[in-house]
């Protein structure tokens, strides 16, 4: 690979990380509800727990809709037609609407049971269906409002996405803390309040999102008449790029699901452990989400500009970047990783004992995935999503699994077993996803074949200025130098 151009560097930096600020913001959040929810006793930490778990299954329908959204958008901004990129949006919200009706209805449903057959308690199942009807409720604003995200990234605008979060969880963290504990006229509610005030600031988030796409994108069209009804055609693309990264997304969340069940046949305090751990481990992910995400977008509007030397240089630098920092991560959780277990069980002796150990061994995952994240970021831009998908079904269902149930409840090794069986699935993903992306099949797809949009071969200078007013323009801000032709020189 050439050597990596300033202005690439920059592109990387700048979309990176609003969305590593973003997936801060968003683990915080969860940290705060289970710190509120770790008071009301283990019950409520492992049954709130469960439901998170189903949640993540449910919103991996999401994937399907986010990476085609962003892609798509991308592809379109990088051939020079920000109207199509509004076309692709209209499409992506109707379809956002849908998949939020059916994970509202299956979630009200089915909340005990699918708590129930984890093989938890049954109060544990009680308060995990609490939890996951409410939740439920409101997955039409909570699936908007990650649609409506995608899109921004895919113009390059990450920031508005982070400043919106930002404001979301001030708002969900008083109205939870409120609704929990109780107080001026309100009766206590407990998990239900954690419940309530996730769903309520929601909804909020998502008006803030439409509002401003509505109101301060006029060029992407979303208030023109044309492009809401539904167009089979590109329906169709945006699903036929995305549905593998939701499947991928269905694929890992439901491999989680079973991991909890194998978990849960070591007992409620190593349950809770592990609660807490994958809560930690959350922190460790986001440098390599931020690169991914900004690989993606960036591979999506040089390759739509025709540049696909310059999509492969962000990749190779978003991996280096995320390597640097989940390595960094890595270390504090092998050698502190007793005091983050006492920052959420501080009296519970064996919960601490048993998340410690989980996140030494956890530590040596970090880089691996690094890798991973940053290389199969670079692969979706370019269209490329069923690789990714592949990795993940091996990855979980061949490699981690297995390894878990023989490592921890075979062998005895308890959650560390557990854990240590994600070593390996790392390691080996690792490896192949960069032999794959230098073999460079990647660079002969073309996703906005068959779609009629100009091939410009250039991003337009007022895509760099309008998201330069935005406060994340892509490239080169200052002087609004156009993102395919870089510098004599670079």
């Amino acid at each position: 690979m050439a050597s990596a151009s300033p202005s690439v560097r920059g592109q990387v930096l700048q979309i990176a990380w609003p969305v590593i600020v973003e997936n801060l913001l968003q683990t915080l959040l969860g940290v705060v509800n289970l710190w509120m929810v770790s008071r009301l006793g283990i019950e409520a930490i492992a049954g709130v727990g469960n439901a998170l778990q189903y949640l993540m299954v449910g919103f991996a329908g999401l994937g399907a809709i986010g990476v085609g959204s962003t892609v798509l958008v991308a592809h379109a901004v990088g051939s020079g037609d920000k109207l199509a990129a509004g076309r692709v949006a209209k499409q992506s919200l109707e379809i956002a609407v849908i998949v939020g009706v059916v994970i509202g209805a299956l979630g009200w449903v089915y909340a005990y049971p699918a708590n129930l057959v984890l093989g938890v308690t049954p109060g544990v199942a009680e308060v995990g269906a609490i939890y996951l009807r409410i939740v439920a409720a409101g997955a039409i604003p909570l699936v908007m409002m990650f649609i409506l995200s995608a899109v921004l990234r895919g113009i390059g605008n990450s920031r508005t996405p982070m400043q919106v979060t930002l404001v979301v969880n001030f708002i969900s963290a008083g109205l939870s803390y409120w609704l929990i504990f109780g107080g001026f006229g309100v009766d206590a509610l407990g998990v239900a309040g954690a419940a309530w005030g996730s769903a309520l600031s929601r909804g909020i988030g998502c008006a803030i999102l439409l509002g401003y796409l509505l109101i301060d994108r006029p060029k992407l069209g979303l208030l023109a008449d044309g492009g809401w009804r539904p167009d089979r055609q590109l329906v169709s693309k945006i699903l036929t790029i995305g549905i593998p990264s939701g499947v991928e997304q269905f694929l890992i969340s439901g491999g989680f699901l079973l991991l909890t069940g194998i978990i849960a046949q070591m007992g409620t305090n190593v349950l809770a452990a592990h609660r807490v751990v994958f809560q930690a481990l959350s922190f460790s992910n986001m440098p390599g989400m931020g690169f991914g995400v900004a690989a993606t977008t960036l591979t999506g509007i040089h390759m739509g500009a025709r540049r696909v030397d310059l999509a492969e240089q962000a990749t190779w630098i978003a991996a280096r970047w995320a390597l640097l920092w989940m390595s960094a991560l890595a270390i504090i959780f092998f050698f502190f990783g007793e005091q983050v277990m006492l920052l959420f069980a501080p009296n519970e002796p064996e919960v601490v004992h048993y998340g410690a150990q989980a996140l030494k061994v956890m530590a040596f995952t970090q880089p691996c995935f690094a890798i991973v994240n940053a290389f199969a970021g670079g692969l979706r831009g370019a269209g490329d999503t069923r690789f990714p998908m592949y990795m993940a079904a091996i990855g979980m269902w061949v490699i981690r699994l297995p390894g878990a149930n023989l490592l921890g409840l075979t062998l005895g090794w308890g959650l560390a077993g557990v854990y240590a069986a994600s070593v390996v699935d790392g390691a080996i993903r690792a490896v192949i996803f960069v032999v794959r992306y230098r073999r460079g099949n990647w660079k002969n797809l073309d996703v906005l074949k068959g779609m009629n949009m100009p091939r410009a071969g250039l991003v337009l200078d007022e895509v760099v200025a309008d998201e330069a007013e935005a406060g994340q323009a892509v490239g080169e801000p200052a002087d609004r130098r156009r993102l395919a032709r870089p510098r004599a020189g670079d």
